[in-house]
C-alpha cells in the first residue's frame, strides 16, 4: 500500500501548483477504496491545508471521528479542572526535561500554533535542537538559507509549518529532519 502511495507521490511532486496537486489527490481518492483511500484522504487534506482550505481539510480527513469521540472519556468539569496557558505550562514542565515532543495534525494548521508559541520559550530554556517530521534530509542548505523551499519537505508550503521552520532557524535551533526520504529506509518515503 505504501509503495503505491509513494508512486502516486512521485507523480504528484512533478505538478506545477498546489491546486494541481489537490486535484490530483481528489482524482486518486475517487478511484480508490479501503485503506489506500484513507491514506490518500490524509494527503489530500494536507494539500487543502496548504491552500488555506482548512475547513475542507478537516471535513475530508477528520482522523478518527466519530470513532475517537465514541471512545473518548468525558470532558473534565469546571469543578475538577482549570484552564491554563498550554505554552506556559509545557515550558514550565520542560525546564526539568531534556526532550519535549509536540504532536500536530498535518491538515489542521491550528494545531501548529502551539509549537510556534513554544519555540522561543524552549530556546530560552536552553533547548538547542528542533526535529521535525516532513523535512527532507537532503536539503543541506536549509540552515544557511534560513528558510525552507519546496524541496525542503512535504509540509513547508503550509504557512504555519513554514513559519515554524523559519522561527526555529531564526532562534538558532539546529533543525533536524527525522523522517528519512531515502527509498528502502523503512516506513514511508517521499521523493
Amino acid at each position: 500500500m505504501f509503495e503505491r502511495l509513494n508512486a502516486m507521490q512521485r507523480e504528484a511532486v512533478t505538478l506545477k501548483s498546489t491546486l494541481a496537486v489537490r486535484d490530483f489527490w481528489r482524482q486518486r481518492r475517487n478511484e480508490s477504496d479501503g485503506p489506500t483511500r484513507a491514506l490518500i484522504e490524509q494527503v489530500l487534506a494536507a494539500a487543502e491545508a496548504e491552500l488555506g482550505a482548512y475547513d475542507e481539510a478537516v471535513l475530508h480527513f477528520p482522523y478518527g471521528a466519530p470513532a475517537l469521540r465514541e471512545a473518548a472519556p468525558a470532558l473534565p468539569t469546571r469543578e475538577t479542572w482549570r484552564a491554563v496557558d498550554a505554552a506556559d505550562t509545557i515550558a514550565a514542565l520542560a525546564a526539568s526535561r531534556r526532550i519535549v515532543l509536540v504532536n500536530e495534525a498535518h491538515h489542521v494548521a491550528q494545531t501548529r500554533a502551539l509549537t510556534l508559541a513554544l519555540l522561543p520559550r524552549l530556546r530560552a530554556l536552553g533547548f538547542t535542537h528542533f526535529a521535525a517530521e516532513g523535512l527532507d534530509e537532503r536539503d543541506r542548505d536549509l540552515a544557511a538559507r534560513g528558510y525552507p523551499v519546496d524541496s525542503s519537505g512535504i509540509y513547508v508550503r503550509e504557512p504555519l509549518y513554514g513559519e515554524i521552520i523559519r522561527t526555529a532557524l531564526r532562534l538558532g535551533f539546529v533543525v533536524v529532519a527525522y523522517e528519512s526520504a531515502t527509498s528502502g529506509a523503512g516506513g514511508r518515503h517521499w521523493p
